[in-house]
């Protein structure tokens, strides 16, 4: 009887000395095989990873199955809740952002990204961590959500990898015209490394909006946000 090959996320030594295997790696069946009881400890890492997974999975499909019905897309008044907002001045609002004063780099960018939305033009910056881009074309309203991140450690399928589906079925469920919703990655992993994980090419992970930080950092922005406005996938033609 084959005994068929697990994947598990421990890393570091356990309590026995034996050393885990990393995050993402598949166990061979060598070390599957019921033959020593020194395996114990091993076995008892590859269950528990599996079974973290499986509750990491069906916790986040009951969460999506309860939020879709409640979704809902409207415009925001400037006192709502979501929109914190810092009184400097009379008449004047905005965000507070705590920089520490040696980094005047940031406070540079800072302003000048503040310049740039108060005379109603933007550009391409290269910040971490950005969260969601808003743009108006016409009277048609673009929301995209982008999230950098390494993705060695994360299937083809993974429901991360697979968000820009999900995010296309809740502009439908939403039914406005004039709002269009998109998401994207932006790697911190080579294509070349992925390539050999997930056994596809680069052209395919385009399509699954997945975009490479360094090895297009020249042309990653102007792709994505090219990409939000002609409803494109990555590296599709202009």
């Amino acid at each position: 009887m084959s005994t068929p090959a697990a994947t598990f996320s421990s890393r570091g030594a356990n309590r026995s000395g034996a050393i885990s295997r990393p995050i993402g790696r598949q166990a061979r069946e060598s070390e599957l095989r019921l033959d020593s009881f020194g395996k114990v400890r091993l076995w008892q890492e590859i269950a528990l990873s599996l079974l973290k997974k499986y509750t990491e999975r069906y916790c986040a499909f009951r969460k999506r199955e309860w939020e879709l019905p409640q979704l809902e897309y409207r415009d925001l008044a400037g006192d709502d809740p979501n929109l914190p907002t810092v009184r400097e001045e009379p008449g004047e609002y905005g965000y507070r952002i705590l920089v520490e004063k040696s980094r005047r780099d940031v406070v540079a960018r800072l302003e000048e990204l503040k310049a740039a939305i108060e005379g109603g033009a933007l550009k391409p910056w290269a910040f971490q961590g950005l969260g969601a881009v808003w743009l108006l074309a016409g009277d048609r309203q673009h929301v995209a959500f982008v999230d950098p991140k390494g993705i060695r450690n994360v299937g083809v399928d993974d429901p991360k990898i697979r968000f820009f589906e999900t995010i296309k079925e809740i502009e439908r469920r939403l039914g406005d015209p004039k709002v269009a919703l998109d998401s994207f990655i932006v790697s911190n992993t080579p294509s070349h490394v992925m390539e050999k994980l997930w056994r596809i090419g680069k052209p395919e992970m385009a399509a699954r909006h997945i975009a490479f930080q360094e090895e297009d950092q020249g042309s990653y922005i102007g792709a994505i946000l090219h990409g939000i406005e002609s409803g494109r996938a990555l590296g599709s033609g202009r």
